[in-house]
């Protein structure tokens, strides 16, 4: 199979225009309609991380963060749908003859799912399957998805087993997406339009070579990108997202400046101080916080291209500016919703989606104190306990 897209940067921004006039419908409907789904596959973004064996671009770094931010950037819910269906990378640590049983086609196979353990997985067999019961929340974009993985503690006569650490012995599932239950649970602030649903399932027979265990295996796959961590693909995936979104709120605040006046004044809002501020030193911030971000990834990248391995220094700095850039981006899009004033508030102003778009987005686990205090820690070359993501 033969990739689509060889530019989805280029096919994100021919799509931009018409993900921002969309961006309502999709908020209304909780979830990616389905022509907008064949639109995104037909343009190659769901084949961004997906392993060149199964059709995918296995893009580069650089290219992932470029395409997601263009995404992004028009409407925050498609964007977080293409890089949570790119999330398919982790078909990776498969054997590749298996992985291929759950491709869709040459337009990319979309992935959804959760890899916390969630769920039970009894052994049976002798240890050729697991019989996988539980539900898993925040399964962005599984009204869409063709794969769902999902984690899972392993029991033997439901004793749950234990590694060499003492740790609960866990396991990932990637199952069919017609195997899985989704319950209608997502109604929310922000990414309203994203479907993240419940998913559940019941007794589920899961031959033991339809699993792995991403966070603490290698990868089968031998590209760049599958030699970085889950976390690390997880971080890349990430990073464009905030750049786009708080990029997005920025344009629309530069729009309003020059026409918009101050009730009582009638000046324009670009002649408030504060406002003008806002414009300069907010664009300068995130213009750095994305300039952070590349420099980073293009590090990690030239260390996996060449064949090496990134130092864990190396993995903990790119997790850093990807948190910087969620940070900055926050502080970002809440100041310019602030100083739009009332005008933001209607149901079709972007500013309002950017802003709780993006405080819900920074509420992914990826993004937590625990995880901070494991970047930090491994960025001081410190202890890091044995946890569902390394960084």
């Amino acid at each position: 199979m033969t990739a689509v897209a060889l530019d989805p940067v280029g096919a994100a921004r021919a799509l931009a225009a018409d993900l921002a006039a969309g961006a309502l419908e999709v908020e209304r409907a909780r979830r990616l309609p389905p022509a907008l789904v064949t639109r995104l596959r037909a343009a190659g973004l769901f084949t961004l991380g997906l392993p060149r064996s199964l059709g995918g671009l296995e893009s580069p770094a650089g290219q992932i963060i470029d395409a997601v931010e263009a995404v992004a950037r028009a409407d925050a819910s498609v964007g977080w749908a293409v890089l949570i269906g790119n999330t398919s990378a982790f078909l990776a640590w498969l054997d590749p003859a298996v992985a291929k049983t759950f491709t869709a086609g040459p337009t990319g196979t979309v992935l959804a799912g959760s890899m916390a353990p969630s769920a039970r997985g009894e052994v049976v067999d002798g240890g050729a399957a697991y019989r996988v019961t539980g539900r898993w929340a925040f399964a962005s974009g599984c009204t869409h998805a063709d794969v769902v993985m999902g984690g899972f503690v392993v029991t033997e006569d439901g004793v749950p087993g234990r590694t060499a650490h003492g740790a609960p012995l866990l396991r990932v599932a990637f199952l069919r997406a017609d195997q899985v239950e989704v319950h209608d649970t997502w109604r929310v602030a922000g990414l309203a339009g994203t479907g993240s649903h419940d998913i559940s399932v019941a007794d589920v027979v899961v031959p033991a070579e339809h699993t792995a265990v991403p966070f603490a295996e290698r990868s089968v796959e031998p590209g760049a990108l599958y030699r970085l961590t889950p976390y690390t693909v997880l971080m890349v995936l990430f990073a464009g997202f905030p750049l786009g979104v708080a990029g997005r709120a920025l344009d629309e605040l530069e729009s309003l400046a020059g026409t918009k006046r101050r009730v009582g004044s009638g000046r324009p809002l670009i002649e408030d101080p504060g406002v003008a501020t806002a414009v300069v030193a907010d664009r300068a911030a995130l213009d750095a916080a994305g300039l952070l971000v590349r420099d980073r990834a293009e590090r990690v990248w030239a260390r996996v291209a060449a064949g090496g391995e990134p130092t864990p220094a190396e993995r903990a700095d790119l997790a850093s500016a990807t948190l910087h850039a969620f940070d900055v981006g926050r502080e970002v899009v809440s100041r310019c919703f602030t100083a739009a004033g009332a005008s933001a508030l209607a149901e079709d102003a972007p500013l309002q989606r950017c802003l709780r778009d993006l405080h819900a987005a920074g509420q992914h686990i990826a993004f937590s104190a625990d995880s901070r205090i494991r970047v930090a820690r491994t960025r001081l070359g410190l202890v890091v306990p044995p946890a569902m993501f390394a960084v």
